[in-house]
């Protein structure tokens, strides 16, 4: 199932901040991605538009305009305090704060306000929210997502596009990606954005080495199959075997103080016998890669781009300006999905690069 969290095709949103360069940037980029943008507010700049979308002076003018049901904060740091509670005095149900580097007392009082008002806030420091296919509440580039079944929730925004991009390459779609924000003190917690996913038919299985909680629930998923642990390194992957199979005697490792990174101690793939199951016990990862894959081979790997490949004119036609290439013919018709061409050219381009010649 493709079921979505936070943000939906329905949801209407403002941004505070809007008429500032990052504002009217991303709002471009989310009126592209077809989210419902539904106005702006700037002190002082009501009555303007940018990109056709009205901007009020207040948090307050625009709900009365219009239903709103999120709100994304692009100010500067001093000022998120105060354009956050606007928004959570207002009863909108969903606040985004983008910005870093918000005071950590600042970042308590708006948490502790919109817990008090029971409103959803992502972030301090946070890329947003994206249900890929049907809209955003963020400023991650739309067209390395893709909708699919897997849900994603992570500090990190580097991490959660390049997870995000690669599952997309592998042609494994998202439902919804949550970036809680890097910030000491955040509105929605890594266990919340669990809970949410909870509440759609997935099966999610939170499990824990050191407490056992969890272990009992996934055994039966693993009997009588083949079953992968794939992750960063120092995740708990070999940890976690070990506790599912005493005696097993996985090398383990902790997470280094320093780069606050897990370090490699699992060195070979190899398929263990757990439960009346196979479970291949991986090497962890720092980022993932496309190595393997050559330019002329990329294509392939997106059915709908192999499917027109033998209608180019041109048999090595990389298309990208090759004369009467039917992929971008294809593009412009509509029939291929903008997004998903230019996530092959942004990928055949990281490839080439790394090219040693």
């Amino acid at each position: 199932m493709k079921m979505a969290i936070l943000v939906n095709e329905d949801t209407r949103v403002i941004i505070q901040g809007i008429t500032g360069k990052q504002g009217s940037y991303h709002a471009a980029r989310m009126l592209e991605y077809n989210v419902k943008l539904v106005g702006g507010v700037v002190p002082g700049r009501g009555g303007r538009q940018v990109e056709g979308v009205p901007v009020f002076d207040t948090v307050a003018e625009a709900c009365a305009a219009t239903r709103v049901d999120a709100s994304l904060v692009l100010v500067p740091p001093p000022f998120v305090l105060e354009a956050a509670a606007e928004a959570i005095d207002c009863g909108i149900p969903l606040v985004v704060v983008i910005t870093e580097h918000v005071p950590v007392q600042d970042s308590m009082r708006l948490v502790a306000l919109a817990r008090q008002r029971g409103v959803r806030v992502v972030g301090p420091n946070t890329i947003g929210v994206i249900s890929p296919g049907k809209s955003k509440v963020g400023i991650m580039p739309g067209y390395i997502y893709s909708p699919g079944p897997v849900g994603i929730v992570s500090r990190s925004g580097t991490l959660t596009h390049e997870v995000a991009s690669n599952l997309t390459f592998r042609g494994i779609g998202q439902s919804t990606c949550v970036g809680i924000g890097g910030d000491p003190i955040v509105g929605t917690t890594f266990v919340e954005v669990l809970e949410l996913f909870r509440a759609v038919p997935y099966r999610l299985v939170v499990t824990s080495a050191v407490t056992g909680e969890g272990l009992e629930e996934l055994r039966p998923l693993l009997g009588g199959r083949v079953s992968v642990l794939a992750g960063q390194s120092g995740v708990g992957k070999s940890r976690l075997l070990n506790a599912l199979k005493p005696g097993l005697g996985l090398a383990t490792g902790d997470i280094s103080p320093r780069i606050r990174r897990g370090r490699h101690t699992t060195r070979l793939a190899r398929l263990l016998d757990v439960d009346g199951g196979m479970v291949a016990d991986t090497p962890g990862f720092s980022r993932l890669d496309l190595e393997g894959v050559e330019p002329r081979h990329l294509a392939a790997l997106f059915p709908e781009l192999a499917a027109l490949a033998p209608e180019c004119r041109f048999a090595d036609c990389f298309h990208r300006a090759e004369p009467e290439c039917a992929v971008r013919k294809a593009v412009e018709e509509g029939t291929v999905a903008r997004w998903r061409y230019r996530l092959y050219l942004e990928l055949l381009s990281e490839i080439e690069e790394a090219l040693p010649w």
